[in-house]
């Protein structure tokens, strides 16, 4: 991410919260709503590879896989792998669509080896 990048996501993010302390309603009821969801029910039964994007952006987020697992609700998922981004938000795709990208590229070739890594018909 460039200075200009870093500035204007850093900008993003003091609006953001300014926003969300103007709305004491929005504080009490949108993350606790956001928290409540629960994929305990159906996660165990994928059997596939599942990577999860978390952008860090000073919130306090847990250290370890099993961690994450519990967090996210994801226990049973057999093969998850979470990934930080830092200094990114929702959009972490627009904030550092490198870092993303390239992390999404090590993750394929990881469950893929040799597997090409060219984006719409371009290598």
């Amino acid at each position: 991410m460039s200075p200009a990048e870093g500035d204007a996501f850093l900008a993003r993010l003091a609006a953001n919260r300014a926003w969300e302390a103007a709305r004491p309603r929005f504080l009490a009821t949108f993350w606790p709503s956001q928290q409540a969801h629960d994929a305990r029910s159906w996660t165990g039964d994928l059997d596939l590879p599942i990577l999860v994007f978390i952008g860090q952006n000073g919130q306090r987020l847990p250290a370890d896989l099993d961690g994450w697992r519990q967090h996210l609700g994801m226990e049973r998922a057999r093969r998850l792998a979470v990934e930080m981004i830092p200094r990114v938000g929702h959009w972490m795709m627009l904030d550092d669509p490198d870092r993303v990208g390239s992390a999404l590229l090590a993750y394929l070739d990881q469950i893929c080896p040799g597997a090409p890594q060219s984006v719409s018909g371009q290598s």
